[in-house]
């Protein structure tokens, strides 16, 4: 197993001779995320991320927190 600590240090258990590791540096995307949808923008690009897929995120989370 593995844990992943706020995209800082990874720790594993049950591998041998894996203990942790320190990640160089914190990343979970949103600079590159952001530097796709400005490209997109300028260039006339399609979204990086199509609004059939953000539409079905959104309804998905929804129905998840309603009791």
């Amino acid at each position: 197993m593995l844990e992943l600590d706020n995209f800082r240090r990874l720790v594993g258990f049950g591998w041998p001779g894996f203990k942790s590791t320190n990640l160089r540096r914190q990343g979970k995307g949103q600079r590159a995320r952001a530097a796709a949808f400005v490209a997109a923008l300028r260039n006339g690009g399609p979204a990086p991320i199509p609004m059939e897929e953000i539409m079905e995120e959104s309804r998905v989370t929804i129905e998840v927190a309603q009791p």
